[in-house]
This record gives C-alpha cells, sequence and structure tokens, in this order.
C-alpha cells in the first residue's frame, strides 16, 4: 500500500501474504528488492531502508491529504540513507 510519494521519497506498508509465508516486513523486503532489480536496469540509483513499527498519521487540513510520520518512518530512512551504495535494500 503506497502512502507516500514524494519526489525524494517515498513510503509503502507491507502486508502479510499468508499463501507466501511470508509478513509484512518480508513483503516490504521483497518489494524493496524487486525495486531496486527494476531501477538498476534503467539506470536510476535508488535506496531502499525496510523498518517495522507503528506508524502515525494525520489529516493534512489545508490539502486534506494524510500525512505519516513516526519512529518507524524516520528509521526506514536512515537506514536508506546508510546504504552506502545505490540498488540496496537495508
Amino acid at each position: 500500500v503506497v502512502l507516500a510519494d514524494e519526489a525524494t521519497f517515498g513510503l509503502i506498508r507491507g502486508q502479510d501474504l499468508p499463501s507466501e509465508d511470508m509478513n509484512s516486513s518480508d513483503t516490504a523486503v521483497r518489494l524493496g528488492q524487486l525495486l531496486c532489480r527494476w531501477a538498476a536496469s534503467q539506470k536510476i540509483g535508488i535506496r531502499v531502508g525496510v523498518a517495522a513499527g507503528p506508524l502515525r498519521s494525520a489529516k493534512l487540513a489545508t490539502t486534506g491529504r494524510v500525512a505519516y510520520f513516526g519512529t518507524v518512518c524516520a528509521e526506514a530512512h536512515q537506514l536508506a540513507a546508510g546504504t552506502g551504495q545505490d540498488w540496496m535494500v537495508h
């Protein structure tokens, strides 16, 4: 589920996939791997950070959009920034 799609970052919530014996963290990592593989084939540098935990949200009064925040967002951003190279999931 896409939660945010900004120019320099995105936020995607993984979902359990019982038929494949995958939890939400597993599906998020796998999606990150697939995104990195596609981006590498297109010569687009991306870095993916995966974190699990509670996610907070608030509806923005001016736009009506929902903003997501919290420790898990910051952790995922830090993991992505700390990968050391493009096309990695951390």
